[in-house]
């Protein structure tokens, strides 16, 4: 009887401590989690450029303002640390259409013609455009100004190639860019009325407004959800368990394909009440891309990462995803036409292996095609008007460059021509 009084002793005090252990963690989670982008997902962290970026109340993270910018003219040291810690909703801030710069509300504002129809594009990185290669030369350059001990040179990783808001600018629309990389339908459900309102403020009428969002949503960020970071209380505090605890055994996106639903939904309801017409566009993805690479010549950070966490379910999908893409080249560069069919199937299971890097998933895609048939809503797909072999389309792992930029511009402009 000693003997069983010893060991349920030792076994309560074993569960106090890992219960603590647990709380601990959570705690510590929750006060050092990086609520902007991807915090959890160790490869598309290391995308993060933290110059882009400045701390928003309610949707975590936006773009810097001028005056926030350490690049700018204008940049202000006093003005940034009351705006951080008076958590404040700033003004809106935008990637400028056919002008290298980020822009304020007035400034986009004073640049319209609001004799032409004005197209609000929401969306995220794919919307504002951006090169993964870039960030990758600033880290490169900035470890090297380190040990040199110099000032770091800077290359923005926005206005590298000319987005679909700039092309559709082209068509003879006035075109606002709101895309904010990161940004996932809980986002856009929040910053979309935003928008509006402060449009409205400044008597611009939006006569549409289209809707970029799914790649962000699918993707894995160490099985934390996006409500997570923004709700309070026990419901963040299971949340956060919830994504420790599972992350070994189980791959939990972002948002929900349910969630993600909920969200579009959402942000075409806000759109209509606004007496403004939405519509979906289908994200598109490359074929031809290596699993879980952020950047071109970092194939050896996926091994080594890995490596580093192959006790979580993501990284083991990853390495089944790498051979099965291997495969798919190998059958690809091959001459006959039956293999090259082979090996577009091949690069579709690789996708959907993949959840390191943002590649919108298939159910998402319809989820997406669900709710545009169930609100009535036009949705541009040019996916299929992408070939396989897709290395001029995309700069990376999603984000599309001029031709399908131009592909999405003519679908938009064919949409508008229809009502």
């Amino acid at each position: 009887m000693k003997n069983w009084g010893f060991k349920l002793a030792a076994f309560a005090v074993s569960s106090i401590i890992s219960i603590a252990s647990a709380v601990g963690y959570v705690e510590y989670k929750i006060r050092t989690s990086d609520t902007s982008i991807f915090g959890h997902n160790p490869v598309i962290a290391k995308q993060v450029d933290d110059h882009n970026f400045f701390p928003d109340p309610s949707l975590g993270h936006r773009l810097t303002p001028a005056f926030a910018d350490i690049f700018n003219d204008d940049y202000d040291k006093e003005k940034v640390e009351v705006a951080r810690k008076e958590e404040i909703v700033l003004p809106s801030s935008f990637i400028g259409v056919y002008a290298d710069e980020i822009q304020t509300i007035d400034e986009v504002v004073a640049s319209l013609d609001l004799d032409k129809p004005v197209v609000l594009n929401l969306g995220d990185s794919s919307t504002s455009g951006w090169d993964s290669d870039v960030v990758t030369r600033n880290n490169k350059a900035r470890r090297l100004a380190k040990i040199q001990r110099h000032e770091p040179e800077y290359e923005n990783p926005f206005f590298q190639y000319e987005t679909y808001s700039d092309l559709l600018a082209e068509q003879g629309f006035s075109v606002i860019n709101t895309g904010t990389p990161g940004y996932t339908t809980y986002q856009g459900k929040l910053y979309i009325e935003r928008l509006l309102n402060e449009f409205e403020e400044r008597n611009v009428e939006v006569d549409y407004v289209t809707i970029y969002f799914g790649n962000n949503d699918s993707v894995w960020n160490g099985n934390f959800e996006e409500s997570y970071f923004f709700s309070e209380g026990i419901e963040k505090r299971l949340g956060f368990l919830r994504a420790s605890l599972t992350n070994r055994f189980s791959v939990i996106p972002k948002v929900s394909v349910e969630d993600y639903k909920q969200n579009l939904r959402k942000i075409i309801e806000t759109v209509m009440e606004h007496n403004t017409e939405p519509i979906l566009i289908r994200p598109v993805i490359p074929s031809y891309w290596h699993p879980g690479l952020r950047a071109e010549g970092r194939e050896a950070e996926v091994w080594k990462l890995m490596y580093e966490h192959n006790d979580q379910r993501a990284f083991r999908d990853l390495e089944r995803a790498i051979s099965v893409y291997e495969d798919a080249s190998l059958l690809y560069d091959a001459s006959t036409e039956a293999n090259r069919e082979q090996a577009q199937d091949l690069f579709a299971q690789a996708q959907e292996l993949d959840y390191i890097v943002p590649r919108i998933k298939p159910e998402y895609v319809e989820a997406l095609q669900e709710v545009a048939v169930e609100m009535g809503i036009s949705l541009v797909d040019v996916q299929d008007d992408i070939p396989v072999d897709d290395r001029d389309y995309f700069v990376d792992y999603c984000h599309p460059i001029e031709p399908a930029n131009l592909l999405i511009a003519e679908g938009i402009g064919e949409v508008i021509a229809s009502f």
